[in-house]
């Protein structure tokens, strides 16, 4: 999933976010920005990748038998 061109372009506009949250770690907007891509990143890689990805905040996936 990591060298495909979608999921490759959603990583990179997640990474662009968290670079200007860096550069200004007091500024909310960059902050609300941050948070904004990361969730429409979820999003996105859910709906495409539902049966191959997993939320991280939802823990470890499951182990197959």
């Amino acid at each position: 999933m990591a060298k495909n061109d979608f999921s490759t372009e959603c990583l990179d506009e997640l990474e662009i976010a968290e670079k200007n949250l860096n550069s200004n770690l007091d500024n909310t907007d960059l902050f609300t920005a941050f948070v904004e891509v990361a969730e429409a990143t979820k999003r996105k890689l859910k709906n495409k990748y539902s049966d191959q990805w997993t939320d991280p905040s939802d823990g470890a996936p499951a182990k197959l038998v």
